[in-house]
């Protein structure tokens, strides 16, 4: 009942200047996540139990003093359960019927609802028309918050939210994400192992690299707690070569283990990115991977 009464504020999107056109498996809508190019925000890595650490960190809002966020790249989407959503004041979009679409990036199949915020902080880095998908399920994101508990994200960031940002640069070794929507980005030579073009698999990015005999692309899993996965690894480790960057054991996963779906491109997690600072240059469709001199930077 309660998700029906979120449901019934549905708006229709031109009210905020925004249009919707049909894909394949959900509406897409034009005008959305809009950033400005000033200010830059810096977070550091939630401590987690954990030895390897993806981007977990704390937002702060008005109405939720301590909103843990999670930054995952293999979804277009960014996802909040019921109570965060109502917490946030979200508009629910669509009419007659709200828009909805799944976490296809799982293997999750509960549907999920667009929602609107006019305008959403990442502290003090503002976005416009901010699109988010609220899940049906009460008071949890399910496989959406990729095995990550105590405590548990209660938001989850996608690609979209960041498609009109300059860069968002993640140091795993030195714990920290960067957001900046008008940073320029230039790599230091010295310490770059990999120069790659950025591209999109179901709104997830992925670039291309080498393991034994397969020569393809790769999907960036920044809330993937592994080095590679695969959907039927026949050995323990591979061999692993992108760009500059080889790797001659890494140690491989099944998607079985980690809730990805079998349709997936292979998947290149945290394990394998621990001790890289990457930057994702979503203007130029670039993504730089460097091993710092120094890890903490």
């Amino acid at each position: 009942q309660e998700i029906n009464d979120f449901l019934e504020l549905s708006k229709d999107p031109r009210i905020y200047g925004m249009h919707s056109y049909p894909e394949k498996r959900e509406v897409r809508l034009t005008n959305s996540n809009r950033a400005h190019d000033f200010g830059k925000e810096i977070f550091r890595f939630k401590k987690r139990k954990r030895e390897f650490s993806p981007p977990f960190f704390v937002l702060r809002h008005d109405n939720i003093p301590v909103l843990n966020a999670l930054y995952d790249s293999t979804t277009p989407h960014t996802w909040v359960d019921l109570p965060t959503a109502q917490a946030l004041e979200l508009i629910p979009l669509g009419k007659p019927d709200t828009y909805t679409t799944k976490p296809y990036h799982t293997r999750d199949r509960s549907l999920a609802y667009t929602a609107l915020r006019s305008k959403f902080h990442l502290n003090r880095v503002p976005i416009e028309n901010t699109t988010f998908q609220v899940l049906s399920q009460h008071n949890t994101l399910g496989a959406v918050d990729r095995g990550f508990k105590d405590p548990s994200p209660k938001i989850v960031l996608g690609n979209e939210i960041f498609k009109n940002f300059s860069t968002v640069q993640i140091s795993f070794a030195g714990r920290w994400i960067q957001f900046g929507p008008g940073i320029e980005f230039k790599p230091e030579l010295e310490q770059l192992v990999a120069e790659m073009d950025l591209q999109r698999f179901k709104g997830g990015l992925a670039v291309k690299g080498i393991m034994d005999r397969y020569r393809g692309y790769f999907i960036i899993d920044t809330a993937g707690d592994f080095a590679i996965a695969v959907k039927d690894p026949k050995q323990t480790s591979v061999g692993f070569k992108m760009d500059d960057w080889a790797n001659e054991v890494v140690p491989l996963s099944s998607f079985a283990e980690h809730n990805i779906p079998e349709d997936s491109l292979p998947r290149i997690g945290i394990r394998l990115l621990q001790d890289c600072r990457m930057t994702l240059d979503f203007r130029k469709n670039k993504v730089y991977f460097e091993k710092p001199l120094n890890s903490g930077k």
